[in-house]
């Protein structure tokens, strides 16, 4: 599980820097506009939208954007044995 947390956080931390200093129009910056982000990255609105929230909510720390874990209880809440 380790080398899973890795590849999220080192794809999604530099794709929320640039997203930062796009929205922030700090200069310089590599892109002109957000959705050249999602066009070089192969993302979408959505899903940057997700993990900046996560991120942001985190306090912008790297653990932040991994999954939650879901207990068994919460899993099989709906189902009736």
């Amino acid at each position: 599980m380790v080398h899973f947390d890795q590849v999220i956080t080192k794809r999604w931390i530099p794709i929320l820097l640039e997203y930062e200093k796009v929205k922030n129009k700090v200069t310089p910056r590599s892109f002109r506009f957000v959705k050249d982000i999602y066009k070089t990255h192969h993302t979408s609105k959505k899903e940057i939208l997700r993990y900046y929230r996560k991120w942001v909510e985190g306090g912008k720390q790297p653990e932040a954007l991994l999954p939650q874990k879901i207990s068994i209880r919460y899993r099989y809440q709906d189902r009736q044995v």
